[in-house]
């Protein structure tokens, strides 16, 4: 980025008997950063910057909060543009439709974890039940072989 030179010689601070800068120019770098009491003309230096630059640069200055928020003083439902009544009317739909997804997506979660006489027939009561009955048939292949290890253990004993 160029760095960009400001002539704060230009500028009436008002409210200041005193300039608040040392020098008669001020380098803006990629990031800068002013701090500064109030009253010392912080909003006055980004304004000048516009007057001064508007014609190399495109400049926005961002004044408090007030200057973006919506009908609603939310930031997270701005529409800019010019059918920002329609985007917005858009937004409020899009909204009622996620929540009816949400409750659906809700009710068939909990259909599936919670198995009931009308959806016992469900891929994951399926699965549940097979898991089950293998878990079943593991106990009962290991009972047969403990059995069969105690028989060879006695006939070994009785040789």
């Amino acid at each position: 980025m160029t760095d960009i030179k400001i002539a704060l010689t230009r500028i009436k601070f008002n409210g200041a008997d005193v300039p608040p800068f040392l020098d008669n120019e001020l380098e803006l770098k990629n990031k800068t950063f002013i701090f500064a009491k109030n009253g010392t003309g912080k909003y006055t230096l980004p304004e000048a910057t516009r007057i001064q630059k508007s014609n190399e640069f495109d400049v926005h200055i961002f004044k408090r909060f007030e200057s973006v928020l919506g009908e609603n003083d939310k930031l997270n439902t701005i529409a800019l543009a010019m059918e920002a009544g329609e985007n917005q009317q858009k937004i409020k739909e899009l909204e009622k439709v996620k929540l009816v997804k949400a409750a659906e997506r809700e009710r068939i979660v909990s259909s599936l974890e919670n198995p009931n006489e009308e959806n016992l027939d469900n891929y994951f009561t399926k699965i549940k039940n097979y898991q089950n009955q293998l878990n079943e048939k593991k106990k009962m292949s290991d009972k047969f072989f403990m059995n069969l290890v105690n028989i060879l253990v006695l006939i070994k004993t009785l040789h």
